[in-house]
């Protein structure tokens, strides 16, 4: 038999020993269950949003959605002294609102629509146009928000949203608004605001297309904000919202612009009438005349008016729940037209 002495000592020895032990064990489970959390709860590092001005080069092709997706480091007008190239997006602040536009370059198109498509009017007589200086267009159509903090009323019939299209506004009330923007004097050197000319319009509509609708040739409410009940170039019946949507809701065009066909229809430049026979170089609409051209169709309109050679005109006073307006910078003295 083998005795084993114990004493008071090793007794207090063993307690420190197995004291000690669990104290080390807590605190590696303290330690690993500090360490899981932590890479359960930080956060992934986020990527930095791709710059707007690394791709300025190329075509939007309307990849996206909507203008927020497209990343938010746009550069201003001012930080880039190269000629743009289609489609490249700049920037101005005004009154703590974003107004940002898309470079539509200079070159020509048929204006107009061929005898074939379906359900042209006459007055949609096709001839050739230079337009012979670029000019920057809107990304969107002017949003509520861009009007109010300007004019500091809302006349917008559908005015839940300060990101949908202002409406009700006149063509002589769209004039007031450019007076206004002018003033401040924020406009890149030897540019100015101003509505479209027609022949502008069209041109960064289709964006070098050729069919009935900068994105193909029918529509239902699929691809714009329409009458989808009453479809184009195809048989199916769509979508009906029966108001205004988000600007930037549907598919951009070639050059990044958003709602050219439908959501509301926007107000040009031009006074109404015949196109010429011939070609023309910045054509510009009739010295005077009754009725201001708009164009681009609206959510109430049937796909056909929504078409890039569909025009419609109204009294410069008038007022519609269907007409907004996209504003263009142009060189100044392209400008004189507008002016009464």
């Amino acid at each position: 038999m083998i005795l084993i002495r114990v004493t008071r000592r090793t007794i207090l020895y063993s307690s420190s020993l197995c004291l000690g032990v669990t104290l080390i064990v807590v605190l590696a489970v303290a330690l690993a269950f500090k360490a899981f959390a932590d890479g359960k709860t930080k956060p992934e590092p986020k990527k930095p949003a791709q710059s707007v001005s690394k791709t300025d080069g190329e075509k939007s092709g309307g990849t996206a959605k909507n203008p927020e997706s497209r990343g938010n480091e746009i550069p201003s007008f001012w930080t880039d002294a190269d000629v743009p190239s289609a489609g490249a997006r700049r920037k101005l602040t005004i009154n703590g609102v974003e107004f940002v536009f898309c470079w539509i370059p200079e070159g020509s198109f048929v204006m107009g629509s061929p005898r074939e498509e379906y359900n042209r009017y006459n007055d949609e007589v096709q001839h050739e146009v230079r337009i012979s200086q670029g000019f920057w267009a809107l990304e969107t159509e002017v949003t509520q928000e861009m009007w109010t903090r300007v004019m500091d009323d809302n006349p917008s019939r559908f005015h839940n949203s300060e990101r949908r299209p202002v409406e009700n506004v006149s063509w002589d009330d769209c004039q007031s608004y450019v007076e206004k923007l002018n003033a401040f004097n924020l406009c890149p050197k030897g540019f100015e605001f101003s509505l479209p000319t027609e022949a502008q319009w069209e041109y960064a509509c289709r964006a070098e297309t050729t069919t009935p609708f900068s994105f193909g040739f029918s529509l239902n409410g699929d691809n714009a904000n329409c009458d989808g009940k009453n479809p184009y170039g195809t048989d199916p019946s769509g979508a009906s919202i029966g108001e205004t949507s988000t600007v930037g809701s549907y598919q951009a065009n070639p050059w990044g612009l958003y709602d050219m066909h439908g959501n509301v229809a926007e107000w040009t430049a031009d006074w109404l009438g015949d196109y010429p026979k011939y070609r023309t170089t910045n054509p510009k609409g009739p010295e005077r005349g009754r009725n201001r051209v708009y164009r681009g169709g609206s959510w109430r309109d049937k796909a056909a008016y929504c078409r890039s050679a569909y025009r419609a005109s109204a009294e410069p006073n008038a007022r519609a729940d269907g007409v907004g307006l996209r504003l263009v910078l142009v060189k100044v003295d392209e400008t004189s037209h507008t002016r009464l």
